[in-house]
């Protein structure tokens, strides 16, 4: 494309030769609004901040109106939970109804397919073609991560609002194995406009698809080059791994612009995509801070897309309603420096918590700049001091240190104490920025959901250190990984329990068919695993689409518990099988464990997570569940409570070798204890 600039000096973008005045004629010029990760309902249980997402969410529908938009594009995570609470859903409903309906036409037209486009609808329709409502502001969104579809209906939260005739939900998928993306056709005048739209896959899934071209754009039947195409989808852009993100080559070269969703670092006006001649990408980035990152800590805007026939222009908004948030890197070596050489450990830790004090103290006032004035911003700032240290007795307690700060700061996790990284390959020092920078490629709270990588690190790392005590015999890594996952990410507390009794029953099958006997079990499970880990990738996708297509069994809140969490009743749970008896290790006494997910659920919904990002030490507990990667050990249960079917029909004979097979059997207590979740702090 070439580029032009308008009497602002903001760039124009182009297929064809721009007129030297760079003017658009209104009627033909799509006027668009277009935001991501709202993430509405992020700390909806903290009275401090529960407000800040919606406040801000209302802005940006209030910036639609004021400008005159013809239309809202939002490019995923409209909320941040999978399951929202009723008052998130109440309060997005009444802001839509607010800011959408209204008596003013719609001032362009719907030419495609709604069966196509609209396929999770029972009737399906673009909303503001519906004469039973009146829609005055249509708003268009794809599903991301935090909102993506579940169970075998594949319903999304975002699909409540579809159902209320208040947003149009589109970039849908059913088949995982061969994807069809189509557009969206919408006219204005002698503008067309091709809106395709991807809602969230998993990176390494979509990434391996679109390498094997099962990824296909079906453009409009006419001529192609007579529509500008804009692309939306919500994926990893930062690389995170081989291919846990999307290459920016990966994009058809003929999109004219791609709305890029799921990274919540604002870089708001186009880039040419790497690789790619003619496509551009837009990173509105998200509209609240979810995690306490540098890239949460740009300032925040919100895109003005203009797009006349085939050239586009990009204003960005900045909002005002966004919480001040401030961050800072340090080293231990940089605040110890003014420190007597010859102090002990305590006067040392004493200055270090001085020091930061004065640090806070000067940030909080920093902070002051970022206010607006805007009556709905937060004066209250978030504040994030990294601390890199080579020695642990350099550190302070940073909860104890957290509470001086109470009334002038919103998070009570100001500071974060990190080894220091080892130096370069050139042996030079390492500044505090380059830390920062070196860091933000491992760092819990830069990194989006990966929580998989860090459960199948765990047993990787131990495999190769000889720690026997640490390793899988009959579950899996990679399906153990993808169910920790689920269960942290989307508070799919069953998703454990399901793939341990699915991967049960593979290896009951297989030891059966192979009609083992107690001297050769072991053998053949060693045998059995290997061959599993050689189809990684296949089982990857097995547990996919088992966790995406299965029908979620009903659930009933404990007495004193939160939603969604499992409940025995009668001493029973759903499938009639009785708790499971958990052993204490201090006494052996068994006790009465809580239902699959109970105690991993109560703990994930007291931690804050960020953008699909979870630890996998909140993964819900399970009867047959295996050691998850925690520093503070693991605990025993008996396997006796929790039999497959397949188990139940064997002779006398397999059932032995299935419970032995079972077993926890370098435990040095009784042979029929398996290891489950230590929930312990």
């Amino acid at each position: 494309m070439d580029a032009s600039f308008d009497d602002d000096g903001i760039p124009i973008q182009t297929g064809e030769v721009v007129p030297s005045t760079g003017e658009v004629a209104d009627e033909h010029t799509f006027k668009i609004l277009v935001a991501t990760d709202n993430h509405l309902g992020y700390c909806d249980n903290n009275p401090a901040r529960e407000s800040d997402s919606f406040d801000t969410f209302e802005e940006i529908l209030k910036l639609a109106v004021d400008n005159d938009v013809d239309f809202v594009l939002l490019g995923g995570d409209l909320f941040h939970e999978n399951k929202p609470r009723p008052n998130v859903l109440r309060k997005t409903t009444e802001l839509l109804q607010k800011y959408c309906l209204g008596s003013k036409p719609v001032s362009f037209q719907y030419v495609g397919n709604p069966e196509r486009d609209f396929p999770n609808a029972d009737e399906p329709e673009v909303n503001y073609y519906n004469p039973n409502i009146n829609i005055a502001l249509p708003v268009f969104t794809i599903h991301g991560n935090h909102d993506d579809p579940i169970g075998h209906t594949k319903t999304s939260a975002v699909d409540h609002l579809a159902a209320a005739k208040l947003v149009n939900h589109f970039g849908q998928w059913d088949n995982l194995n061969n994807i069809e993306v189509s557009p969206v056709l919408l006219t204005k005048g002698e503008t067309k406009l091709a809106l395709y739209g991807l809602g969230h896959l998993k990176d390494d899934r979509l990434n391996r698809l679109m390498h094997d071209k099962k990824i296909t754009f079906i453009g409009p039947e006419e001529d192609r080059k007579a529509w500008f195409n804009l692309f939306v989808l919500h994926q990893n852009r930062v690389k995170h791994g081989p291919k846990n993100y999307i290459p920016e080559n990966y994009v058809p070269g003929y999109m004219d612009l791609v709305v890029w969703g799921h990274e919540h670092e604002c870089r708001i006006h186009q880039e040419l995509a790497e690789g790619l001649v003619n496509t551009y990408i837009c990173q509105p980035g998200s509209s609240v801070a979810t995690s306490l990152c540098h890239g949460e800590a740009v300032e925040k805007h919100v895109a003005l897309l203009k797009i006349n026939r085939r050239m586009f222009r990009i204003e960005k908004l900045k909002l005002q309603t966004v919480r001040p948030f401030v961050m800072r890197d340090i080293t231990a070596k940089e605040i110890l420096e003014r420190c007597p050489k010859n102090a002990g450990p305590k006067e040392r830790s004493r200055h270090m918590e001085k020091y930061m004090e004065n640090l806070v103290t000067s940030l909080i006032q920093d902070a002051d700049d970022l206010l607006t004035g805007h009556p709905k911003q937060p004066t209250i700032p978030l504040v994030r001091v990294r601390v890199f240290h080579d020695d642990v007795e350099d550190t302070f307690n940073p909860i104890r240190f957290s509470q001086k700060f109470v009334d002038k700061v919103a998070n009570d996790d100001i500071i974060m104490f990190k080894k220091t990284p080892v130096k370069r390959e050139d042996g030079a020092e390492i500044d505090a920025h380059e830390i920062g920078v070196l860091m933000m490629q491992h760092d819990e709270d830069d990194l989006e959901g990966h929580v998989e990588t860090i459960v199948e690190n765990y047993f990787t790392q131990a495999r190769n250190k000889g720690e026997t005590n640490s390793l899988l015999e009959v579950l899996s890594e990679r399906g153990l990984s993808e169910a920790v996952k689920s269960a942290v990410d989307k508070e799919d507390y069953q998703a454990i329990s399901v793939v341990v009794e699915s991967q049960i029953e593979k290896v009951i099958e297989y030891l059966i068919k192979k009609n083992v006997t107690e001297d050769s079990v072991e053998d053949e499970l060693e045998e059995f695993r290997q061959r599993r880990n050689n189809m990684s990738d296949q089982e990857k996708k097995e547990v996919d689409e088992m966790l995406s297509q299965r029908k979620p069994k009903k659930t009933k809140p404990s007495n004193g518990g939160s939603d969604g969490e499992e409940s025995f009743e009668n001493g029973n749970n759903e499938d009639g099988d009785s708790p499971i008896e958990v052993l204490d290790d201090e006494d052996d006494a068994p006790s009465t464990s809580r239902s699959r997910g109970a105690r991993g659920a109560s703990r994930a919904r007291g931690a804050t997570r960020g953008r699909g990002r979870g630890r996998g030490k909140n993964a819900a507990s399970d009867d047959t569940s295996p050691p998850a990667p925690s520093s503070r050990g693991r605990g025993r249960a008996s396997a006796s409570g929790s039999r497959s079917k397949n188990a139940k029909e064997t002779s006398s004979r397999g059932k032995s070798l299935v419970q032995t097979t079972l077993t926890a059997r370098r435990s040095p207590r009784k042979a029929s204890q398996a290891m489950v979740f230590d929930d312990s702090d």
